[in-house]
This record gives structure tokens, C-alpha cells and sequence, in this order.
């Protein structure tokens, strides 16, 4: 869904950072940088970097948009699987960065869920949040 979705929000005109893997830096506001380690596209590899301002956990589905919980349990579910740490980290450095990270983008942005169709239909549920 991420690269689908990355297509069309640039047939909206918008600059796709990254559609598979990005760095967050947490040591100001929350910012989101483009990586070179995209092996299927290289055209998302992009050396830029915005202001984290929200997260869409994608899949697919009628276009619906729903927000996360604040509730620490809602957080794991939604963001656990999609983090990925270097892997000289042993398992608890993981898990202390993963929960860090976690507290961190829940106090800047907003989280939703978003199960959209793989069409255009789905650009007027991401403008209106």
C-alpha cells in the first residue's frame, strides 16, 4: 500500500520523501528524512526532509479514516511492526528505542488508520484531516 499510495499523492502535485524507509530525528521537533535504501524504487530515495505532522498506517480498503488512541496499547499495535532499528542493537536496546520513539511521535502528530482504495478516490481523506 505505501508505494501505491506515494503514487498517487504525486499525481496530486505533492514530494513524496520516502515510500519505504525513513530516519526520524527526535532531537528537536519531529522531523522525517528521505534514506538511499529503497531497493524497489529508487525514485522515493530522496535526500530531504520535512516536519513529521501526521502518520497514516496504511492498508487497504473503502476509504476510511480513523485515529489512533492515545492508549499506549493502541500505539503498539499500530506503530511496533512498522519500526525497524539497526541490527547491533540487542533486543532490549530495541524495545527501550522502539517505546521512545513510540511516546515521542504520539506527543508530535497525530496517528491514524487509513484503509483507502488504490485510486484517486482516496486523495480527499487525506486533505480533509
Amino acid at each position: 500500500g505505501k508505494s501505491t499510495m506515494c503514487k498517487i499523492i504525486e499525481s496530486e502535485k505533492a514530494t513524496v520523501i520516502a515510500d519505504d524507509r525513513f530516519i526520524l530525528d527526535l532531537t528537536g521537533n519531529l522531523v522525517c528524512a528521505g534514506t538511499p535504501w529503497n531497493i524497489k524504487n529508487q525514485h522515493y530515495c530522496r535526500n530531504l526532509c520535512s516536519k513529521l505532522k501526521k502518520v497514516y498506517v496504511l492498508s487497504h480498503g473503502n476509504n476510511q479514516i480513523n485515529e489512533i488512541g492515545d492508549s499506549y496499547n493502541d500505539m503498539m499495535k499500530a506503530l511496533f511492526p512498522a519500526m525497524l532499528f539497526p541490527p547491533f542493537m540487542s533486543p532490549d536496546e530495541v524495545l527501550v528505542n522502539k517505546a521512545r520513539y513510540m511516546t515521542h511521535i504520539r506527543k508530535s502528530c497525530k496517528i491514524y488508520s487509513f484503509a483507502f482504495k488504490p485510486d484517486d478516490s482516496a486523495i480527499p481523506y487525506i486533505t480533509a484531516i
